[in-house]
């Protein structure tokens, strides 16, 4: 007794228009990756924008491969920063760990102002 829940046809279209919207893109799909995920990040730095990010990214494709936005205009917005994590040598991360350990045996000695006299 299993019921397939019906999608509404607008949300069908919508897919299968994107989709097609992707396939048949003159630009190269890397650069559309690119340019999807900036737009996307754009979007979402406007003033009351509630929507996540996974939200904007279908939004984004769509302007992006459509007629919406221009591509020379994404390409010239500012570069996002990147969150790559520092490298931490091995004598460095030795030497933090260290620190780390002395101020716990710190923290944990009782001064003498807590103990009984």
């Amino acid at each position: 007794m299993d019921k397939k829940i019906a999608k509404p046809k607008e949300q069908e279209v919508e897919e299968v228009s994107l989709e097609k919207l992707i396939l048949d893109t003159t630009l190269n799909k890397y650069d559309a990756v690119l340019l999807a995920r900036r737009w996307a990040y754009e979007l979402k730095a406007k003033e009351g924008e509630t929507r996540t990010l996974q939200d904007l990214i279908s939004v984004s494709i769509r302007d992006i491969l459509g007629t919406h936005v221009d591509h020379k205009m994404v390409f010239d917005l500012p570069h996002l920063k990147s969150m790559k994590k520092p490298k931490i040598s091995a004598a460095n991360m030795h030497a933090a760990v260290l620190e780390n350990l002395q101020k716990i045996g710190q923290e944990e000695k009782p001064s003498k102002s807590d103990g009984k006299k």
